[in-house]
């Protein structure tokens, strides 16, 4: 079990996001807000789900916020 998570602020967007979980070698993200406090989290499954449901995700214009 990982100990180490990398964490994004809210307005990061998913294609920055799916760029950094690439680079953090990571499977998920934690998200949190301007004072560091925990918001949720989010996985390439979610992203996988939602590239199916929404045009605008694949084309990595919203925000983690919007998800």
């Amino acid at each position: 079990m990982s100990k180490n998570y990398a964490k994004v602020s809210l307005s990061l967007t998913l294609k920055e996001a799916i760029k950094y979980m690439h680079d953090c070698k990571q499977n998920c993200l934690l998200v949190v807000d301007d004072e560091d406090l925990l918001e949720g989290i989010l996985t390439y499954g979610d992203i996988r789900r939602l590239s199916k449901t929404s045009s605008d995700a694949s084309t990595g214009d919203s925000t983690i916020i919007d998800v």
